[in-house]
């Protein structure tokens, strides 16, 4: 399971369902709640978006993990880091930024690298930054690459793999755990039903 520190291992909870919905705006949050999803990724929106998700969510026992890069408001450095976890509560990041990652780690925030296999050299990168980095999960983007590089991801990534964009049927959902990753993260609400048989 990587060298991931003490501590610092994702609750295999968020995994039972296979499925992490990808929110655009909280109102999603709902959707996500009402289909008893353990975890949720806000995309996008700003710093009170932030918030009202969490303290929604944690109502519900639903863990928040934030796309950092993406969130406008705060500051992409140690301390809105700090901020998001002990003002906020929110549970991890996710994050392209190496930086990033590695000071959320330190203050005990949980992590996942965001990494894009666009073509071979890319895939080489992101391994290269999955090494260095040593986060809790990786997000494959895009999810429905997976299947095409299964052989080396199984070689290679030794953390959970979460695969996400371009996801639109069940028979993805399917293709994609059936070719190693742990879980889904979708922004189709219509896929949050999604259940293994």
């Amino acid at each position: 399971m990587g060298k991931n520190e003490p501590g610092r291992v994702l609750p295999p909870a968020i995994f039972e369902r296979k499925l992490i919905p990808a929110l655009r705006n909280p109102s999603e949050l709902a959707v996500a709640i009402a289909n008893k999803l353990p975890a949720v990724m806000l995309l996008k929106g700003d710093i009170f978006d932030v918030a009202q998700v969490v303290e929604q969510a944690s109502q519900h026992n639903t863990l928040v993990f934030v796309h950092i890069d993406l969130i406008d408001g705060i500051g992409r450095d140690k301390p809105g880091l700090r901020y998001l976890k002990e003002r906020l509560g929110v549970n991890g990041v996710v994050s392209t930024r190496s930086g990033l990652l590695k000071e959320a780690a330190g203050l005990g925030m949980f992590t996942i690298l965001r990494m894009f296999v666009l073509d071979s050299a890319g895939y080489s990168t992101g391994i290269n930054l999955l090494h260095s980095v040593q986060p809790d999960a990786v997000e494959i983007m895009p999810g429905v690459v997976l299947p095409h590089i299964a052989e080396e991801a199984a070689r290679d990534i030794h953390q959970p793999i979460i695969a996400g964009g371009i996801i639109k049927t069940e028979q993805d959902i399917k293709n994609i755990l059936k070719a190693g990753a742990t879980a889904v993260s979708t922004s189709r609400q219509a896929l949050w039903k999604f259940r293994l048989d």
